[in-house]
C-alpha cells in the first residue's frame, strides 16, 4: 500500500502551537505552585478567581486520559486546596472538589475495592520492587495524599451532622502513599515523607518491628535528599528537611531494634545522621566532590536535579548528555568501532525507561562519590567498616529516642553487632520536657532555684540512660574521686532533645547523705557527632604522628601555631573582662613563634577565616549566638559580624587538629526537635579538628578562664618547646581534670560547670 504524506495548513500548525505553548505554560505553573507547598509559601491574601476560571475551562476543553488533561486537573486542585487553607471559614466544597477531580482522573481507586486494594499493596511493597510512574501521575498522586491528610485533619472535628457537602467514598490514603512511595517518577523526598508515613502505621497497629521495611527503604533514599536536592539560600525548608530526616532516622533505628536487627539499626542511624550533616554543609560537599572529579560533581547536579524535580510533566532535553556525547567525540578517536558503541549507546538511551534510567545513574554516580569522599553520605553505611572501628579506644554509645521506643546502642571493639540496652524510663515526651525544662533554668533562672533544676535534670538523666548504660559496660579503671588508675574513655553519641542535656554530667541521688560515683567520677567523656567523624579524626591524628609534623627543627610554620582570636568588646553586646586576662596570660605562656593573636579590630571574620586556613589549632575568646530559626546562621561573635557555621563549614584549614572555644552555647543545638547536635563545636569537628572543646549552655566569663588557664597549663608544662604537640586523645582527660577542678571548688554549682564538653577524639 502506498504511503500518504499529509501535512498541516497554516492555521493548524499554528493553533497546535498555541497548544503546546499553553501546556508548557500550566506544566511551568504546576512545578512553581508544588515548589511552594513543599516549602510551606502560603500566598495570603491572594485574589485566585481570575486563576480558577482560567484552570476551569483549561479542564473542560482538555480530552479525559490525556497529559494535558491531567496536568490541568493538578493545577487546578492544587488552586483548589491553596483557597482552602486560605479561607477563614475553611471552605470545605473546594476541598471535597479537589479530591475529586484527582480521583476521576486517575481512575478513583475506592476504599472499598479490596481487590484492587490488595493488588495495590502486593504491586507497590516498597523495598522489594521500584513501582514505575510517570512524572504527571506522581504529580497527581502526591497532591490527591496531600488533600486526604487534610481531609483527615478536619474530620476529627466534624460537626455532629457531618460536613456538607458529604466526601462519600474516598480513595484509600494508606494504598495511596504506598503507590506513591513506589513512583520513581515522585521525588526522593516525598517518597520518603510516604514511606516513614506508611511504616508508622504499621508500626502503631501491629507493632514496631511490622514498620521496619517501609523505615528502611526510607533511610535508603535519604542520601538522594541531601546537598543537591536543598534550595540554595532557602534555609526554612532546609530547616524543616533536616527535622524530617531526623524523626525518619530514630523511627526507622527503633523499628530495625524492635525486628530483632541491632545491626541494621546501628547502620540506619549512622546514615540518617551522616545525611542530616551533609545536608547542613551541603555547598561544602559539592566543592569537595568538583575539586577532585569537577565531571562527576556536574553529572551529580543533573541526576539530582532529575529525581528531586517535583511535579515534572514530560522530559525535556537533556543538554547536558548532548554535553556530554560532544566531548566523548572529541576525546574518543572516530574510529568505525567507537562509532559503533555511540550508536548502540543512543539506541540503549532511546529505549531505556527515563525513570528507571534516572535511578540507575543516581546509583553509578553515589557509588563513584562514595569512594571518592568516604565522609560524605552517598550510600547506607557499613557496621563493620564504617562504624564498628569507632570504638577503637573506648566503647561509643548512641541513644536513640523515639516515639517507638528508646534505646542505647553499645558499640564496642570486640563484638560484632552493637549491644542494645532498652531505656524503658526514657520516652520522647519526658525528654523535651526535661530539655525545656533544663534550658529555660540556664536561660531564665538564676540562684538557688536554677541550681536545683540543674541537678534534678542530672538525677533524671542518671535514672533514664546513665545507669542502664554502665549496668552494661564492664569498663575498667578506678570509679570514684580517690581511685588511682587512669579513667577509661567513653564516647556519646545522643539524638533528639538529649542533645541538649549534659550525659557526661549525670549523677544519682545522694542516698543517706553520701554521694555515689556520677558519669564524671566512672569515665572520660567525649561526644561526636557522628561514628565515622570520629574514625576519621583518628586517622589525621595517626598520619600525623606519622609524618613527625611540629617535630622538625627551625622556624615553625603558621599550622604549627596557635591562633588567638579574643573578640570581647563588640558593640551591643556584654563585655568580657576576661577575654584581655586570658590573652595577656597566654602571651605570657607561649613563645611569639608559637601565638598568632587577632584581637579587637583585627578579629573580623574575613581576617579569622583567612587564618583559620593557615592555622592547625585555634582559641576563641568571645560571645557564641544561637539562631532558633536557621542552623547554618548560629556561631561567634567577632568584631564585625558573626562567623557563622555556614562560614566555618567553607574553610579548610591546613591539617586541623585543636580547638578551644571560650564562648557561650558554642556546643547546644540550635532547636530541640532537631537530631543533631548542630552547634559550632560539632562543625569544626565534622571539618576536621580531631580534638574540640566547648561549652553546651551559657557560662560566666571567669569560669570560662579558670578552666581555659588549667587547659593551656597542663597541655604545656611538659613540651612547651613544640607545644601543643600533646596528643590530641589526652585532650578530653585535660578537660576532665579542669572540670573536675572546678566541681569540687563549687560543688553546689552544677551550672557553673556542667556546659564544658569535649568533642573528638
Amino acid at each position: 500500500m502506498a504511503s500518504v504524506s499529509y501535512q498541516q495548513s497554516p492555521e493548524q500548525q499554528e493553533k497546535e502551537r498555541r497548544e503546546r505553548a499553553r501546556l508548557r505554560t500550566l506544566q511551568q505553573q504546576v512545578r512553581e505552585r508544588a515548589s511552594r507547598r513543599l516549602r510551606g509559601d502560603v500566598r495570603a491574601g491572594r485574589d485566585t478567581r481570575a486563576d480558577m476560571d482560567r484552570l476551569t475551562v483549561a479542564v473542560a476543553r482538555a480530552k479525559p486520559g490525556t497529559r494535558r488533561r491531567a496536568a490541568a486537573v493538578t493545577a487546578l486542585s492544587a488552586e483548589l486546596l491553596l483557597r482552602f487553607r486560605q479561607s477563614p471559614e475553611r471552605d470545605v466544597a473546594d476541598l471535597v472538589t479537589a479530591i475529586r477531580l484527582l480521583s476521576e482522573a486517575g481512575g478513583g481507586r475506592k476504599a472499598g475495592d479490596e481487590a484492587n486494594r490488595q493488588h495495590a499493596v502486593d504491586e507497590d511493597r516498597v523495598g522489594r520492587v521500584v513501582g514505575s510512574g510517570s512524572s504527571t501521575d506522581a504529580a497527581r498522586v502526591a497532591l490527591l495524599v496531600e488533600c486526604l491528610e487534610e481531609w483527615e485533619a478536619i474530620e476529627r472535628v466534624a460537626p455532629p451532622g457531618g460536613w456538607v457537602p458529604e466526601m462519600g467514598q474516598v480513595p484509600d490514603l494508606d494504598v495511596l502513599r504506598r503507590r506513591l512511595a513506589g513512583m520513581a517518577g515522585a521525588p526522593a523526598r516525598q517518597r520518603v515523607r510516604m514511606l516513614h508515613a506508611c511504616g508508622s502505621a504499621r508500626a502503631a497497629s501491629a507493632g514496631p518491628g511490622a514498620g521496619y521495611e517501609d523505615m528502611v527503604a526510607a533511610v535508603a533514599l535519604l542520601p538522594r535528599t541531601t546537598g543537591w536536592g536543598v534550595p540554595p539560600g532557602d534555609s526554612g525548608w532546609a530547616t524543616g528537611q533536616v527535622a524530617l530526616k531526623a524523626v525518619v532516622t530514630a523511627d526507622a533505628a527503633a523499628c530495625a531494634i524492635a525486628a530483632g536487627r541491632p545491626v541494621e539499626a546501628i547502620e540506619l542511624l549512622e546514615t540518617g545522621r551522616g545525611v542530616v550533616w551533609d545536608q547542613l554543609l551541603h555547598a561544602t560537599i559539592r566543592a569537595e566532590l568538583r575539586a577532585v572529579d569537577r565531571r562527576l560533581a556536574r553529572r551529580m547536579d543533573r541526576v539530582c536535579r532529575d529525581l528531586e524535580r517535583s511535579g515534572r510533566l514530560g522530559e525535556a532535553p537533556d543538554r547536558y548528555a548532548e554535553r556530554d556525547v560532544a566531548a566523548e567525540k572529541t576525546t574518543r578517536p572516530d574510529t568505525p568501532s567507537a562509532a559503533v558503541a555511540r550508536r548502540w549507546g543512543l539506541v540503549f538511551r532511546l529505549t531505556e525507561k527515563g525513570a528507571a534510567r534516572r535511578e540507575r545513574r543516581w546509583a553509578r554516580a553515589a557509588g563513584r562519590a562514595q569512594g571518592l569522599l568516604p565522609d560524605a553520605t552517598f550510600q547506607t553505611v557499613s557496621y563493620l567498616s564504617d562504624i564498628r572501628p569507632a570504638a577503637a579506644e573506648g566503647p561509643v554509645v548512641a541513644v536513640i529516642l523515639s516515639r517507638f521506643g528508646c534505646h542505647a546502642l553499645l558499640v564496642t571493639a570486640e563484638e560484632d553487632a552493637p549491644r542494645v540496652v532498652p531505656l524503658p524510663a526514657l520516652t520522647l515526651r519526658a525528654a523535651q520536657r526535661n530539655a525545656r525544662s533544663y534550658l529555660t533554668a540556664l536561660n531564665e533562672l538564676t540562684g538557688a532555684e536554677r541550681e536545683a533544676r540543674v541537678r534534678a535534670t542530672l538525677h533524671w538523666l542518671w535514672e533514664t540512660v546513665a545507669a542502664p548504660v554502665f549496668a552494661a559496660l564492664a569498663l575498667p579503671g578506678r570509679t570514684g574521686e580517690s581511685g588511682d588508675g587512669e579513667l577509661p574513655r567513653l564516647w556519646w553519641c545522643p539524638s533528639g532533645p538529649l542533645a541538649v542535656l549534659p550525659l557526661h554530667a549525670a549523677v544519682p541521688r545522694p542516698v543517706a547523705g553520701s554521694a555515689r560515683a556520677g558519669v564524671g567520677e566512672r569515665v572520660v567523656s567525649s561526644y561526636t557527632p557522628t561514628l565515622r567523624s570520629l574514625i576519621s579524626a583518628r586517622k589525621a591524628r595517626e598520619l600525623r604522628r606519622n609524618s613527625g609534623i611540629g617535630n622538625q627543627g627551625g622556624k615553625r610554620g603558621d599550622r604549627d601555631r596557635l591562633l588567638l582570636v579574643s573578640a570581647g568588646g563588640r558593640v551591643g553586646h556584654q563585655a568580657l573582662p576576661a577575654t584581655a586576662r586570658f590573652r595577656d596570660y597566654l602571651m605570657g605562656l607561649l613563645p611569639e613563634d608559637v601565638l598568632t593573636t587577632l584581637h579587637g579590630t583585627q578579629a573580623s571574620a574575613g581576617n579569622v577565616k583567612r587564618a583559620l586556613g593557615r592555622h592547625s589549632r585555634v582559641h576563641f575568646d568571645c560571645h557564641g549566638r544561637q539562631d532558633p530559626v536557621s542552623p547554618e546562621r548560629t556561631g561567634l561573635v567577632l568584631h564585625d559580624q558573626d562567623l557563622t557555621i555556614a562560614d566555618l563549614a567553607e574553610v579548610r584549614a591546613s591539617r586541623p587538629e585543636f580547638a578551644f572555644l571560650a564562648a557561650c552555647s558554642t556546643a547546644a543545638p540550635d532547636r530541640m526537635d532537631l537530631d543533631e547536635m548542630i552547634s559550632v563545636t560539632s562543625v569544626l569537628h565534622y571539618r576536621g579538628y580531631q580534638s574540640v572543646i566547648g561549652t553546651m549552655s551559657p557560662v560566666l566569663d571567669t569560669t570560662t578562664e579558670r578552666v581555659a588557664r588549667a587547659v593551656y597549663g597542663r597541655l604545656t608544662e611538659s613540651r612547651l618547646e613544640v607545644w601543643p604537640m600533646t596528643p590530641p586523645g589526652s585532650v578530653a582527660t585535660v578537660l576532665h581534670d579542669a572540670v573536675s577542678r572546678e566541681r569540687q571548688r563549687r560543688p553546689r554549682h552544677p551550672s557553673a560547670w556542667v556546659p564544658f564538653i569535649h568533642v573528638g577524639v
